[in-house]
């Protein structure tokens, strides 16, 4: 009978792992459809929204890149770090926002998932 029991919680474990794990598999972000995705740890839970102007935080660690264009095909022209404040001068509708440097006045691009709104 304890055999009995101890296989029994044995299989029980690794149908619940089997399980998790293929959810985990199931929820995890696509690029489908050009969307983007992201890493669900560090996407904001107060992103802006397409319009938004405005000063933001950066949620991603240990930094987020700065590309020239709306999009990853876009080369990368530099980066910003985990809790930089970013000049946001305009959100798109694909969810990219275009930032200025403060130093440089330069404009690049970031993926607005990855900002918080303050």
């Amino acid at each position: 009978m304890k055999k009995i029991k101890s296989l029994a919680s044995i299989l029980l474990s690794l149908g619940l792992l089997v399980g998790f794990s293929g959810t985990a598999l199931a929820a995890t972000p696509s690029t489908q459809d050009a969307q983007v995705s992201v890493a669900p740890a560090y996407i904001s839970p107060d992103q802006p929204y397409p319009g938004f102007t405005g000063y933001c935080m950066v949620t991603a660690e240990p930094s987020l890149n700065v590309r020239s264009g709306p999009g990853t095909s876009y080369s990368i022209t530099g980066s910003v770090l985990f809790g930089d404040t970013v000049n946001v001068v305009y959100v798109n509708s694909s969810g990219w926002a275009q930032i200025k440097n403060f130093d440089t006045g330069a404009l690049g691009w970031v993926q607005a998932a990855y900002l918080d709104i303050l």
